[in-house]
């Protein structure tokens, strides 16, 4: 465990500077970027962006688990819709029938994707440590960090360098800091427990029935951010944003 080092300061995430004991992407974004080295001025506008692309990420995520695929995350396990939903006239057909709360699940093999090291996964109908054989025959995707990147107006590099130091903050706060992060991924919520679990909690099917009959643009160009202009450009230079990830 000693990879695990105390990276952020003790005033950054006390209860005096604001951060409870349950940390949001939202909260581990404006730590990112509080430490970061770029300048003052424009740490709103990176938060902003930072916070665009998370969106743009869950989005993404969402929408291949709804194109009936298995997606994988790249840095937090892998997504999939649950096959069939619960049945409005009561009837059962074994597993087949989700219970509100299953709709999606994760899939996170320690093995294959070595997603959270120590970090055990709690194991129950939302989390597995394999796919499930009634999801076996759906085709295995990534995520597309260019096709986020166009819409975000960046780099893939640059994303992939804030999710994996995104990652890294989140472990790093629940082992060290004791804090519980909670990370929306828009189908549900990702929990890290200072307790070195990981727990996914799926949004009923009921509450996203809206969202799963929306239409998701492939290019989820709804996401696009409209903060970056050529100052906000500019101040990626030593920002969160170098891919030198020391």
């Amino acid at each position: 465990m000693a990879k695990y080092q105390n990276v952020i300061p003790e005033s950054v995430v006390s209860e005096k500077s604001g951060y409870g004991q349950n940390l949001t992407e939202q909260d581990l974004i404006r730590i990112l970027i509080d430490n970061s080295e770029s300048k003052q001025d424009y740490h709103q506008t990176q938060v902003k962006l930072c916070m665009r692309i998370w969106s743009g990420y869950t989005k993404f995520i969402r929408s291949q688990c709804n194109k009936d695929r298995i997606i994988d995350s790249i840095y937090f396990g892998s997504f999939l819709r649950k096959d069939s939903a619960p049945s409005m006239l009561g009837g059962v057909e074994a597993d087949k029938i989700l219970a509100p709360g299953s709709t999606y699940a994760l899939v996170n093999d320690c093995k294959k994707y070595n997603t959270y090291a120590e970090f055990k996964t709690v194991t129950n109908s939302e989390n597995y440590q394999r796919i499930p054989a009634a999801s076996a025959h759906k085709d295995e995707v990534s995520v597309n960090m260019k096709a986020i990147a166009q819409v975000c107006n960046c780099s893939a590099e640059q994303i992939s360098s804030f999710l994996s130091r995104l990652r890294e903050l989140a472990f790093n706060t629940a082992f060290t800091k004791k804090k519980s992060i909670s990370l929306n991924f828009s189908i549900g919520q990702l929990w890290i427990q200072p307790s070195q679990t990981v727990e996914f909690k799926s949004i009923g099917y009921f509450d996203s029935a809206s969202q799963m009959a929306a239409p998701i643009p492939s290019s989820i160009g709804d996401v696009r951010s409209q903060y970056l202009d050529d100052k906000s450009r500019a101040s990626r230079d030593n920002s969160i944003f170098n891919t030198q990830h020391h």
